[in-house]
């Protein structure tokens, strides 16, 4: 039994007889009384502190062990849209491992330690040197190799399938009451518990899983999701839409149509293979670059294309002719009548005196003029030269 309203195992307890839940039950009054309360009451009976809301599962009796100990898996979906439904499931997770021997006798039932596989509920319990160095916890690759090592890869594969079918059909039967908003998205943790026939069991969905780290590898793992989670939101704009692999994420639903591997894989589920995030970053980067690069060229010939037919209709279209002006008449004088205007002008111009010259070049100078002195003529010397 787990209590509605508390999380990372707080609360958790085990029973061993169904009689066992009563206590819990809520009391039913079906007398004409009752049913005739008015609505005030109701409210008040509701306010009232009550037994405490709690789920009841029945418990798998046959968990599958490795190394005599209970585990199960924390496995991380993104739900892009619920309408229409866009899922991405990550290849990573991490198997929570109980650090305590398991065991099924009835007695043992107030054991948490061996039964709960909780990280809040194992780090106050186990203390080991064990658990500080691997925090009791495997990647969900390891679990996967060490599963191959142990039964055939149909088992596996059938495994791994059956647990992308319970997170698409947990996911169609509440799309239709969950409210879409494309502006939003949802990252799920799934915890998954397997039994001894290698069949999965859906234990419960958080829809806020916690990113607390307790070790190095495990720091990476989270580190590479959110990094990966940042990448599919694509707030650039950057993707088209239509990539089959982000970073750790593969895409497994979308719009009615499950996908999977290749046909000729070895596996048929990419959960648990190697989480190649950062190659496949690099070669989306690239791809993306290459494709940005050729739809600008394109457009850049469009637009000189359709400039260039521009001007050719342009060209081709009928302009109206534009006369140009009629010269002005010249009038016509022979050779003689210029040689006498050009006498007559001359006469007309009055002769100027030295003064006259000196005076209208000083003007032009911008100095003032000499007034004109008559200088007396050089005395002759009487020295001969010899």
């Amino acid at each position: 039994m787990k209590p509605v309203g508390k999380s990372q195992g707080a609360g958790i307890f085990l029973i061993s007889k169904l009689s066992q839940t009563l206590q819990w039950k809520p009391k039913s009054d079906w007398s004409q009384a009752a049913q005739q309360k008015s609505a005030k009451d109701v409210e008040d009976d509701e306010s009232r502190e009550g037994p405490e809301l709690y789920v009841v599962q029945k418990y798998v009796e046959s968990p599958l062990l490795i190394g005599g100990k209970k585990f199960d898996m924390r496995l991380y979906v993104a739900v892009m849209s619920f309408n229409p439904l866009v899922v991405y499931m990550h290849r990573g997770g991490f198997c929570r491992f109980s650090m305590s021997r398991y065991s099924s006798d009835k007695s043992n039932l107030g054991d948490l330690g061996a039964h709960l596989t909780n990280v809040a509920v194992q780090k106050h319990i186990a203390k080991t040197a064990a658990y500080k160095r691997t925090g009791a916890k495997w990647d969900v690759n390891r679990l996967k190799t060490f599963l191959l090592a142990t039964v055939d890869l149909e088992t596996v594969n059938r495994m791994f399938t059956e647990i992308e079918s319970i997170v698409i059909h947990s996911l169609l039967a509440v799309q239709k009451v969950m409210i879409n908003d494309k502006h939003c998205f949802e990252m799920y943790g799934y915890d998954i518990l397997l039994d001894t026939d290698y069949k999965p069991w859906l234990l419960e969905v958080n829809a806020s899983p916690s990113l607390t780290a307790n070790t190095a590898a495990d720091y990476d793992m989270k580190f590479g999701l959110l990094d990966d989670l940042l990448t599919l939101l694509d707030i650039e704009k950057y993707l088209t839409g239509s990539e089959l692999q982000i970073g750790g994420f593969d895409l497994l639903y979308k719009d009615g149509v499950r996908y999977s591997p290749p046909e000729g894989s070895s596996f048929t589920s990419y959960l648990g293979c190697v989480n190649n995030r950062l190659s496949q970053l690099e070669k989306l980067a690239k791809t993306r670059a290459w494709e940005l690069r050729k739809e600008s060229a394109s457009f850049g010939e469009r637009s000189s294309s359709k400039g260039m037919s521009e001007r050719r209709d342009e060209s081709k279209e009928p302009t109206a002719a534009v006369e140009a002006p009629p010269p002005p008449p010249q009038r016509r004088t022979s050779v003689v009548a210029a040689a006498a205007a050009a006498a007559a002008a001359a006469e007309s111009v009055p002769a100027l005196s030295p003064d006259d010259i000196r005076l209208d070049s000083a003007r032009r100078v911008g100095c003032k003029p000499r007034s004109a002195r008559a200088y007396p003529p050089p005395e002759k010397s009487n020295a001969t030269s010899r």
